[in-house]
Formats: structure tokens, C-alpha cells, sequence
């Protein structure tokens, strides 16, 4: 979807996490209220407050009492942190880009699941409390061989992430290469991994056939092709089946499976999906 497309969602119920394909817009859309943050920087729940504190202008007494309930106050007062002297007319959005989002908040695990499910909420309230309503929400950009694990990393967490493939009519032009046709190399999978995600070849016989092309294939890639079908080699690779008796523990303690990075079928097809939407468009 387009940018416009992504604001009417968030302003309702659809989506309002979008993963951005192409660069941020040169200017913010008329009448919305855009911010960029920088992610690397954002290691722990404080670099959070600060990063977003400093976007937004929060207020100065923000950084004497930067807790979670203060924090969710002043997101929520967007339009008079931007508009104090109400001279303008009412933002009809408010949209922050997390720039470098493959970085952000490494290794805090439980700051991430609270921080992914208050976007919700923020975004209820601009919906249903704000008067005049609004849009809100989140757009996360990343280098392209980044871009599945930085939506796989929201979609765990239960979060519906949008694909923003353009920013405008204006912008179309500027859209990366993730969607356009994949280099005839590259198309040699497009097969083997269409016939998996749609349920014609089975998981074992999947997890064989790509590992052996992936690792015996002496065609040349481009970068970013290399970067997500070794992504995909990887799934593969984790791949355990529950009826395998190495992996039947780990199937009745989903926690360790995760600790241990081992994929059941269920995620090995989701990430071969996704590997397809990269590469082949659909």
C-alpha cells in the first residue's frame, strides 16, 4: 500500500506498523506530523523515552519522571506538543519512522513486546479519544536484507505489519528492488519454494531439495538476492520435524525450541513466504 493508504488504515482498524520498501517521504504528507528516530541508538527502555522525548518535544520535567504511564501520556498529546498555540489546523496524522528498526532495542525482549502493543493503544485513542481524530502510526525502515527479520521480529509479537511499497504517485520511482523481477538466477528458486508455500511438495522434501541447491549453486546473486535466499538456507537448516525424535522435547517446550532457534513447519512455510514476497513479488 501507499502511504495515504497506510494513514487511512491506522486511522481505523487496519494496520498501523507499516515495514517501509522505499525511502522516507522529502517532506510529511500535508497535514501530518511526521518525526524519524534512529533506532541504533534505542538500546534499553531509557534510550526509548529519550529518543522519542526529544522527536516529540516533550516537555522538560518528561526527563525527571521518564516512566512508562508518564511516557504513555505525553505520546498521547501529540496534537498539543506539535500545535501548543493551536494556530494550525488539527494534525490529521502522526506518523514516527524508526530508522535502522533491525537495531532497535537489542536483547530487551520484554521492552519490545510492551513497546509493539502500546502503538496499539496509541493508536485506539487517537481513533476514538481524540477530538478531531486521528491517525497514528509507526513506520519502521531497514537495509533490505533486513527488512524479514525486522517484520518477523513484530509479526511474534502478534502486531500486524503493512507493507508500504510506495510513499506516493511521486515517489513510485524511487522503489527499491524488493517486488521487481528477480534476476534469472535467482528465479531458479522461485519454483521449488512456490510449490512448498502452496502446499504441492512437503516439508521434508523442501527442507532437502533447497539446501542442496542453495549449497551446490555456482550461479552469481546480487547482494541483496544472496543475503534472503541464505536467510531462507537458514530456516531450512533449523528446520525439525516434531515427529523426529531429536526434536520431540523441544516440540512440548516451545520456549526452549525458541531459545534454540529450531523452526517447526508452520515457521519454515511463513518464512518461505516471505522469501517469495521479497523476491518474486506476490
Amino acid at each position: 500500500m501507499i502511504l495515504e493508504e497506510f494513514l487511512r488504515a491506522a486511522g481505523r482498524h487496519g494496520p498501523c506498523v507499516g515495514l517501509l520498501l522505499t525511502p522516507a517521504p522529502s517532506t510529511p504528507p500535508d497535514g501530518v506530523e511526521y518525526r524519524s528516530v534512529d533506532a541504533q541508538y534505542i538500546t534499553d527502555l531509557d534510550a526509548l523515552f529519550y529518543m522519542f522525548a526529544e522527536a516529540w518535544n516533550f516537555p522538560a520535567k518528561f526527563a525527571n519522571n521518564h516512566n512508562k504511564d508518564a511516557f504513555n501520556d505525553w505520546i498521547r498529546d501529540l496534537d498539543n506538543l506539535t500545535n501548543p498555540c493551536l494556530t494550525d489546523p488539527p494534525a490529521r496524522g502522526y506518523l514516527t519512522e524508526l530508522r535502522n528498526a533491525h537495531l532497535f532495542l537489542p536483547n530487551q525482549h520484554e521492552v519490545f513486546g510492551w513497546f509493539a502493543n502500546a502503538i496499539l493503544l496509541y493508536r485506539e485513542y487517537y481513533r476514538d479519544g481524540a477530538e478531531p481524530p486521528a491517525s497514528f502510526g509507526l513506520l519502521l525502515s531497514a537495509p533490505r536484507n533486513r527488512l524479514i527479520a525486522v517484520q518477523s521480529r513484530w509479526l511474534k509479537e502478534g502486531i500486524q505489519v503493512a507493507v508500504v511499497e510506495a510513499l506516493g504517485t511521486e515517489d513510485i520511482f524511487l522503489t527499491v528492488s524488493v517486488g521487481l523481477p528477480a534476476s534469472r538466477n535467482a528465479m531458479k528458486y522461485e519454483s521449488l519454494i512456490s510449490r512448498f508455500i502452496n502446499d504441492e511438495v512437503s516439508v521434508a522434501e523442501f527442507q532437502t531439495a533447497y539446501l542442496q541447491m542453495f549449497k551446490t549453486s555456482v550461479d552469481i546473486l546480487a547482494r541483496d538476492e544472496f543475503d534472503i535466499l541464505q536467510y531462507l538456507f537458514i530456516s531450512a537448516y533449523r528446520y525439525g520435524p516434531d515427529t523426529d525424535p531429536r526434536w520431540q522435547l523441544l516440540a512440548a517446550h516451545p520456549e526452549l525450541r525458541r531459545y534454540l532457534q529450531q523452526l517447526g513447519e508452520q515457521e519454515l512455510r511463513a518464512d518461505a513466504y516471505d522469501v517469495y514476497w521479497q523476491l518474486f513479488g506476490e
